[in-house]
C-alpha cells in the first residue's frame, strides 16, 4: 500500500520514506510561487516534479522562467512498487546527519542557490546580511538536506585543524547562519555534535535561532 502525504509552507523540498514500507512524505516549500511541485497521475504511476523559478517577473513586458530541479517517480506497473528520485526530490537519508559542515573550503554565496534567499531583483544574491554584517561567502552543507541548508559566513577563516582536515577560525565578530533553519520548540528532539577548541574561558551561545536575516542592506537591489 502506498500512502502519499503533502505538507507545505516550509523552507525546503524534501522526500522521506519509512524504513519498513512505501510510506512517503513529500514536503513542498512553495513560498511566493517561486518554487512549486507539479504532480502527474497516470494509471499505474505517479510523478512529482519540483519546478523552480530561474528568472523573476519584473514588469508587464517581462515574464518569469522556470526549470525542473528534481523528480520523484512512483511506478506500480509491476508486482513491486518502484520508487526513484533525483535532484531536489532525492530521498532524504534521515539515518545520517541532516546538516554537516566540514570547513574545508569557502565558496561564493551564490555559487549554489538557497531557495527563498533572494532579493526583489535577484534570485541568487551575491551578498546577504546577518545581524548587520554583509557577507558574500558560504560553507556548503555536506549533510542529507544538501544545498538548501548551506551556511552564509562572515569573518570566518579556514585554518588547519588538529583532528581531521581543516577548521573554521571564529573571532568575536564572526557570523555563520543557515537561512532555512527552522524554529526550536519545546518537545522537539534535536541533536547537535560540535567539535571546537577555545583559547580562553568565556560564556558563549553556540547555536541560536532568531530573526536576523536580510538579503542585503538595500532591499531594492
Amino acid at each position: 500500500m502506498l500512502i502519499f502525504t503533502f505538507a507545505g509552507e516550509v523552507h525546503a523540498n524534501t522526500v522521506s520514506r519509512t524504513n519498513s514500507s512505501n510510506l512517503l512524505q513529500v514536503v513542498s516549500r512553495a513560498n511566493d510561487m517561486s518554487n512549486f511541485l507539479k504532480v502527474t497521475v497516470n494509471e499505474d504511476s505517479l510523478q512529482v516534479d519540483a519546478i523552480n523559478e530561474i528568472q523573476q517577473w519584473k514588469d508587464r513586458d517581462s515574464e518569469s522562467k522556470f526549470e525542473n530541479i528534481g523528480s520523484l517517480v512512483i511506478d506500480k506497473s509491476s508486482r513491486t512498487t518502484d520508487i526513484s528520485s533525483n535532484g531536489e526530490l532525492k530521498l532524504v537519508d534521515i539515518s545520517k546527519p541532516l546538516l554537516r559542515f566540514d570547513f574545508e573550503k569557502l565558496h561564493v554565496i551564490n555559487e549554489r542557490q538557497v531557495l527563498g534567499l533572494r532579493t526583489r531583483k535577484k534570485l541568487r544574491p551575491k551578498k546577504v546580511t546577518i545581524r548587520d554584517m554583509v557577507v558574500s561567502a558560504a560553507i556548503w552543507n555536506q549533510g542529507s538536506f544538501g544545498k538548501q541548508y548551506d551556511a552564509a559566513v562572515g569573518n570566518v577563516e579556514i585554518v588547519q585543524g588538529n583532528v581531521t582536515g581543516n577548521a573554521g577560525y571564529f573571532n568575536s565578530s564572526s557570523q555563520m547562519g543557515v537561512y532555512s533553519f527552522g524554529p526550536h520548540r519545546g518537545g522537539g528532539i534535536i541533536s547537535y555534535s560540535i567539535l571546537f577548541r577555545t583559547s580562553q574561558k568565556a560564556e558563549v551561545i553556540l547555536i541560536h535561532f532568531g530573526q536576523s536575516w536580510e538579503t542585503n542592506s538595500d532591499k531594492n537591489k
